[in-house]
């Protein structure tokens, strides 16, 4: 088995099927699922899905762990999903995080519940928007060891970070993560992002949080499309925070965010 895997590797491929395996076999499937059951038990392999295997090197092997970004690509080929690395994991890339994120952090569409022992610092989150985001090229791929990835934009990251708060670690996470993240965001990017589908509510706090950095640069065409055509409802700042009873969280904002967070605990300079 350890002569395959060598040949799959020198073809640039990270990961197999039991059916890449069946021409190396003669077609016998026993003999096949019985030589990868070997290779998993001594270390050599990983399964990261139902009949789909990482190939470990001696390191990975002695760590039992593999960086996602080597698989990432051909696994999602494999579940036939749409895909991009977002949140913080593509804040990390960016260089927008103070520390590295413990999960790697992973939008699909459609929805598909991945359970897997071998996945566990892989998080996986739903957004039907990715189909929009393909359309107006704001999802960029970059080249990895094996394959090439998909990455978020930076609009979509902070458009991501801002929905899925919870997940990015609270607002104050998010915001900390925008102060970094704001300076590299083309305003051509945010034109598109308004074109496709959106939630209003996120692109109300993304706006908001675009002046409180003092971005007012990029809110033009957010103001322009997607506020100006509806009607807004005043939300809070964030989901996860307590209502705030003052001047400051009740100050009249064109986006209808109720402020509920203490900027005195954030350094935004």
């Amino acid at each position: 088995m350890k002569n395959i895997l060598e040949q799959f590797l020198a073809k640039g491929s990270k990961t197999f099927s039991v059916n890449d395996v069946l021409p190396y076999k003669q077609q016998n499937r026993s003999a096949v699922l019985q030589s990868i059951a070997r290779a998993e038990k001594s270390g050599d392999v990983m399964s990261i899905a139902k009949g789909f295997y990482v190939i470990c090197s001696p390191s990975e092997k002695i760590n039992q762990s593999i960086s996602p970004t080597k698989y990432i690509s051909q696994l999602m080929k494999r579940l036939k999903l749409d895909y991009y690395v977002g949140l913080l994991s593509a804040a990390s890339f960016y260089g927008c995080t103070h520390h590295r994120p413990i999960e790697f952090q992973v939008i699909t569409f459609p929805q598909n519940r991945i359970k897997n022992k071998h996945l566990w610092n892989v998080h996986f989150y739903t957004s039907s928007e990715i189909v929009s985001r393909q359309k107006c090229s704001l999802i960029r791929k970059e080249a990895g060891e094996f394959e090439f990835i998909n990455y978020s934009t930076q609009i979509v990251t902070g458009y991501d970070l801002v929905k899925f708060e919870k997940a990015s670690g609270g607002m104050y996470n998010v915001i900390l993560v925008l102060k970094e993240l704001l300076s590299q965001i083309e305003i051509n990017h945010v034109n598109k992002l308004v074109l496709g589908e959106v939630e209003i509510s996120s692109i109300q706090r993304l706006g908001f949080l675009m002046d409180k950095l003092g971005y007012h640069d990029l809110t033009g065409p957010l103001l322009k499309g997607q506020v100006k055509a509806r009607f807004l409802e005043k939300i809070l700042l964030s989901t996860l925070e307590k209502k705030q009873d003052n001047n400051e969280s009740r100050k009249a904002n064109v986006w209808k965010i109720e402020d509920n967070i203490d900027w005195e605990n954030i350094d935004v300079t």
